[in-house]
């Protein structure tokens, strides 16, 4: 039983102990000061977001052949990412090329018409010296315009092989994931040789320059001072253990309002290039409209960088 008061007692303290880091953990700023610079700077509190995010997938069952990124790997648009089951749909795509560059039918024809055309030119001339009848001219006449014909049939074919490979280049882009523009890859969902669903996600790639903020501004705010896009506002972001300001730029101003909130979206830009100074999208910022004051701005230190 002494042992096990002893026992007791030890998870007690341990638990208290915890108990005592997690509130120090918790009561430390990022920055001494923080809590109070953030008040004072009386912005509307949002979240950064990245200013373009796809989460990606096959537009048809499929089997994952090659993994061409990983996460937080840099992309451009167009770059193939990840490579389905497409065998099949490129030996397509490679033989309709072959055909669609082949003309050959074309210049077939083109010879059987212009063969047609003398020998009705001939008959013509036989037919005015009396060596040919009437029957025999409008056969060849005739032969003529169904050549003519068949050279413009075979022109319609070879428009329409071209549009086929541009049906057989879609056959193959169902099983290839390009970046649809220039960002960085999150996640990579999946792996080499798993079978995937056409619902199913592939991965996520995301633009982080710029970001943007959606900030649920107060309506009357809005209206006061006629906010519209490409006006200034100011937002105050934690960069590690300190806090900046920077000028961004309204993109967005929602047309509506919402009636239970009394606020309206309000949507900014920021500039967020890479290096230190760099804004991890899903973090906190608070926005407002007109610039700090000078006593505030000087406690933080000047805009890290223009909107």
């Amino acid at each position: 039983m002494r042992n096990l008061g002893r026992v007791g007692a030890a998870v007690i303290i341990a638990a208290v102990a915890l108990a005592a880091l997690a509130g120090t953990l918790r009561a430390q700023p990022g920055a001494p000061g923080t809590p109070q610079l953030i008040a004072e700077f009386a912005g509307v509190k949002a979240v950064t977001r990245p200013s373009r995010d796809a989460i990606m997938g096959f537009a048809l069952p499929t089997e994952v052949r090659e993994i061409l990124v990983r996460g937080g790997e840099s992309v451009k648009k167009g770059q193939l990412l990840v490579r389905g089951d497409d065998a099949e749909p490129v030996a397509g795509l490679e033989l309709q090329r072959l055909t669609a560059a082949s003309d050959f039918e074309i210049q077939k024809a083109m010879k059987v018409a212009e063969l047609t055309e003398l020998t009705f030119a001939r008959t013509e001339q036989a037919r005015a010296g009396g060596g040919a009848n009437q029957q025999e001219l409008d056969r060849d006449r005739l032969a003529r315009d169904a050549a003519r014909i068949d050279v413009e049939f075979e022109r319609l074919r070879h428009a329409q092989q071209q549009i086929r490979v541009r049906q057989f280049e879609a056959a193959v882009d169902r099983v290839r994931l390009t970046a649809p523009f220039d960002g960085q890859v999150d996640q990579v969902m999946v792996d080499v040789g798993q079978i995937v669903r056409e619902t199913e996600k592939i991965l996520r790639i995301v633009q982080v320059d710029p970001v943007w903020i959606d900030v649920a501004a107060p309506t009357d705010v809005t209206v006061a001072q006629a906010l519209k896009p490409g006006d200034p506002a100011w937002a105050l972001v934690e960069l590690g253990p300190r806090l900046a300001v920077i000028e961004v730029k309204v993109v967005e101003v929602s047309p509506v309002a919402d009636a239970a909130s009394r606020t309206r979206r309000i949507r900014v830009e920021l500039r967020n290039p890479d290096g230190p100074d760099r804004v991890v999208p899903g973090e906190p910022a608070w926005v407002r409209f007109t610039p700090p004051t000078d006593d505030w701005s000087k406690r933080v230190g000047r805009p890290a960088r223009g909107g």
